[in-house]
């Protein structure tokens, strides 16, 4: 008789996305090819601090607590110099991070949820998005890089930039860069997003021959498959001078450890490590060493992350 062989619904999953996965260029195991990326998904760390948003305000923790039970429930909510809320859940907490307004300002480290899920919930529980005073934006492809803009642009001369934005679209969210002379906007009416672009790529600033307006991930991949991966990315869909480590907690040290006389430029973020190079050659050599590297009980995952978004500090 033969032997019935239990199905494993794993390798439709792994089907289903393994043409989005090879795009990304991402690596997690030692020797990359289509059959190890299909048979050896990596095993993903569970990660803190996901539900976690920070809100600064000047009203009292009654008010703060009726405002937030809109979006759903939580956890717990501490006061330091700001309020930390833990909610139950990402969405919850991602739907509260972009509900910011004059009296509660929130701030999340990182946001999972897509722009259109995020959309579409603040329309079912009518939660009103002030793109004014939102500074969480999603990885998305509609996300504008304004810049560079005058040295000289004060708080007033910026609130004047974001006003003049709003009027020609509704703006979702607005935040400077690392790099303050860099903005990352994302409008609410995407459909209009091109022609806002064309529009205003038009224009020409005395003094500031590089100033300009683009999309912020040209020829990159927007890799969100939670199934698989415990955090959206964007991805170089070709090799760049900056390699970016996620689902593990790599040390610099680790690092440098590793590539010990090299100049290496290494930004730690809470969910991500970028390492720029000197080469391609050299962010080869990373991509290849660290990608699919066990580290403690975690697998490395590699990639190459846009030179201009890493120029400017948009991460």
């Amino acid at each position: 008789m033969q032997k019935r062989t239990r199905y494993d619904a794993t390798i439709d999953r792994r089907i289903k996305y393994i043409e989005q996965i090879i795009q990304s260029n991402v690596k997690y195991v030692q020797y990359k090819n289509i059959d190890s990326d299909l048979l050896n998904f990596p095993n993903i760390n569970y990660i803190r601090d996901t539900s976690v948003v920070y809100c600064k305000t000047q009203c009292s923790k009654r008010q703060l607590l009726d405002y937030i039970s809109k979006f759903g429930e939580y956890e717990s909510i501490r006061q330091y110099e700001e309020y930390e809320i833990t909610f139950k859940n990402i969405q919850d907490a991602d739907l509260c991070a972009i509900s910011s307004n004059e009296f509660f300002l929130f701030k999340k480290v990182f946001i999972f949820t897509s722009f259109d899920i995020l959309k579409e919930l603040a329309i079912k529980k009518k939660i009103p998005v002030n793109g004014f005073y939102n500074e969480n934006l999603p990885l998305d492809y509609y996300k504008l890089i304004i810049g560079p803009l005058e040295n000289d642009t004060n708080e007033i001369r910026f609130n004047l930039l974001k006003k003049s934005l709003n009027d020609i679209s509704p703006l979702f969210g607005l935040k400077r860069c690392i790099n303050k002379l860099y903005v990352a906007v994302i409008f609410k009416e995407q459909p209009l997003v091109e022609r806002i672009v064309e529009v205003l790529s038009k224009i020409k600033i005395k003094n500031n021959e590089k100033f300009s307006i683009k999309f912020a991930y040209e020829n990159c991949l927007i890799t969100d498959i939670p199934e698989i991966f415990n955090i959206p990315f964007v991805s170089s869909m070709e090799p760049t001078r900056v390699v970016f480590l996620f689902n593990a907690n790599v040390p610099k040290s680790f690092i440098l450890d590793n590539f010990p006389n090299e100049n290496l430029q290494i930004v730690t973020l809470k969910y991500l490590t970028l390492i720029k190079c000197s080469t391609l050659e050299l962010s080869a050599q990373i991509y290849d060493k660290f990608g699919g590297l066990g580290y403690y009980e975690s697998t490395i995952i590699s990639g190459y992350f846009p030179e201009f978004n890493f120029e400017i500090g948009d991460y």
